[in-house]
This record gives structure tokens, sequence and C-alpha cells, in this order.
């Protein structure tokens, strides 16, 4: 476990991917966590073709607890905040599930696009999402908020993630995923700190 800038890396660097790499990577105090699973994410592949790797990342926001909620419940909240983001729209067919493309990066300055389905549910104080990636690749995660102890308006973000790939896939699939993930909670940790959760909430009431 390593620490960058003001707060502790809780991430682990997985074969040559060094998930934080400069002080900007991580916003604000956090807490080492333990690795383990959390209710509602489902029982590991046992496949021996399949590799299976799970955290947990958490980090304080300077928010009420009611404006991350509604932030995170939001279709287009957290996939908005990731930096292969470039779209989401709903699925057709079935309640709950949508369409998501992100940036691939490649070798060097190389990138592609790949879109997947996502599954969006609501839970008492978060979102849990199943991500069907292809390949064999399944990402099963929740974000729960929980108010901050002592006084003050700001609450707590939390992400756990199962990550299964095969697992030859998985240095590349692991690396590129967790860092982007770490990317969205300090996003909205840093626009709540400037005070532009709000609007940025506000922004996304036109989904349809």
């Amino acid at each position: 476990m390593s620490t960058v800038g003001r707060g502790w890396y809780v991430l682990p660097t997985y074969v040559g991917y060094n998930l934080a790499t400069t002080s900007e990577d991580l916003y604000g105090h956090f807490t080492p966590t333990e690795l383990h699973p959390w209710p509602l994410l489902r029982t590991p592949n046992m496949s021996p073709f399949i590799s299976s790797r799970e955290y947990t990342y958490h980090t304080d926001v300077p928010a009420s607890y009611d404006e991350v909620l509604k932030f995170i419940q939001h279709p287009s909240g957290l996939a908005s905040q990731s930096p292969l983001h470039k779209s989401i729209v709903p699925e057709k067919k079935e309640r709950d599930w949508y369409i998501v493309t992100e940036r691939l990066p490649l070798l060097g300055r190389f990138e592609s696009s790949i879109s997947f389905r996502a599954s969006i549910r609501h839970v008492d104080n978060g979102v849990a999402i199943e991500v069907e990636a292809g390949l064999g690749t399944v990402l099963k995660s929740q974000y729960l908020v929980e108010k901050a102890d002592g006084k003050g308006r700001g609450c707590v973000l939390k992400e756990s993630t199962i990550v299964e790939a095969p697992f030859p896939l998985m240095p590349y699939i692991y690396g590129t995923m967790a860092k982007a993930h770490v990317a969205v909670l300090n996003s909205v940790a840093r626009k709540a700190g400037d005070g532009n959760l709000p609007s940025l909430s506000h922004a996304t009431d036109h989904w349809s």
C-alpha cells in the first residue's frame, strides 16, 4: 500500500498497472479498506478460464447525503464522470438496462471504442450496477452513500466491485477499469468541493 498526495492509495497495483500515478489521481482524504464482497454481489465465476478480482474504495464527498444519492442514482450520473465515457442510452427492451459506449485505450495514443450493456438498479442508499462487457467479462458494483460521522454536510461515497474476465485479459481489463473507477469517485468529490455537484444533478433531469 502506498500513499499519493494527501490520501491513501487503497487499490492494489496489478501486473504493472500503477493505478495512481500522480497526485491528481486521488482527491480528498482516503482510508484503507479491506478487500471483501458486499451484499448483492454475485458469487464469482468458478470457470478455470475466468479470473476474478475484487476491491473496495471510498472517498469523502463535501455535499449532503441527499444531493449525492440523487446524483449517483441518476442513470447518467456516475457514467458521465468516467474519463472513458462517450454516451449512455436506455435499452428499449429491458427496464433498468442501458447501452454504454466508452473509449477503449490501446497502445500509445491509439484508441477505439466499445459498447456494452449495463444494468443500473436503485438500492436503499445507492445503486447496484452490473456490466456485461463481452468476451466473458462481467463487472458487478455497488456504490453506496453513507452519512459522515460528526457534524457537517458531507458524506462518504463507497464502491465495491467484483471483476470477472478471461485470465489472459485480466491485467489490461482490471488496470483500465480500476483507474477509470477511481477517477469517477474523485470527480464526484472534486465537483462537490467546487460547488458544481448540485448543478450537475439538475443538468441530468432532462434524461428520458
